[in-house]
């Protein structure tokens, strides 16, 4: 005796391929690790660099003691959390291959665009999300370590949580930038590797005393990030943040919305032509 299925009901929709790749990623054990190391350090960092200015806001200039009232206390050390950022974009699509789970997961989805569009929103949900948080909980954190100084975070002016609002835009591009990495490598210790070496070795290259590379500085993936997490909040000189040639706030956002879609547009472009 044969069983019709309605093809309807079992159809492999975007929504449930969302589902699935959601269940898959919050299923995994190094999801929730990575998940409570970056937070926890995050918010440990953030409370050493608080109490620390209590030693040298004394010797501190007038512009330099404004930063400590500013969403650069929150956003500062954004660095470390993109290196956790670049482990999630990086195992989100990596781990098919590793686990060689890759064909299965392509024959249970509608096209390979919509299994490759499914894990980018999954990452940048969850990511983001997780970013939200920690930054919240940074923000009361430091707020209550610097309160006995006299000083307050500007939680009430809207350009204090623009600035967070950016901070966490180029975190989770910076992840989306490691997934489309990771679908154009197809390897985790190579995908990290590469991501490592354009936010921690590239920069190097800027002692090299040349003229067009200081015309590339500005352009550097890191420095891009950090043009574009400097505070909005009125008055405060974003020169004590980033260099003066360093790319506008906006500006810096921009480009690096280029440059995740010139990553993600490389992983597609991998995924559709090669064999899995």
């Amino acid at each position: 005796m044969s069983v019709i299925m309605d093809p309807q009901t079992y159809r492999p929709t975007f929504g449930r391929l969302l589902k699935s790749e959601f269940r898959k990623f919050t299923s995994l054990r190094s999801t929730w690790i990575i998940t409570i190391v970056a937070a926890v350090l995050y918010l440990l960092i953030a409370f050493m660099v608080a109490q620390s200015m209590k030693s040298y806001s004394e010797y501190m200039s007038f512009e330099e003691a404004e930063l400590l009232g500013s969403s650069y206390m929150v956003t500062g050390v954004f660095q470390f959390m993109l290196l956790f950022g670049i482990s999630f974009g990086t195992i989100v699509m990596t781990n098919e291959y590793s686990h060689n789970t890759i064909q299965t997961s392509l024959l249970a989805s509608r096209s390979r665009m919509a299994f490759y569009a499914s894990k980018l929103v999954v990452l940048a949900l969850f990511w983001g999300a997780v970013v939200i948080v920690t930054m919240v909980l940074s923000t009361l954190l430091i707020q209550a370590t610097i309160g006995s100084m006299g000083v307050s975070l500007p939680m009430g002016d809207l350009a204090f949580w623009l600035s967070i609002f950016c901070c966490v835009l180029v975190l989770i591009m910076g992840a989306l930038m490691s997934a489309g990495v990771g679908a154009l490598l197809r390897s985790t210790v190579g995908t990290i590797t590469l991501m490592f070496g354009l936010v921690l070795i590239l920069p190097v290259l800027e002692i090299i005393p040349l003229d067009f590379i200081d015309d590339l500085r500005p352009y550097f993936p890191i420095n891009v990030m950090t043009a574009a997490v400097v505070p909005r909040e009125e008055g405060i000189l974003s020169t004590f943040v980033v260099s003066e040639n360093s790319l506008d706030a906006n500006v810096a956002l921009l480009v690096l919305a280029i440059y995740t879609a010139l990553f993600i547009a490389a992983g597609a472009l991998s995924l559709k032509k090669r064999d899995a």
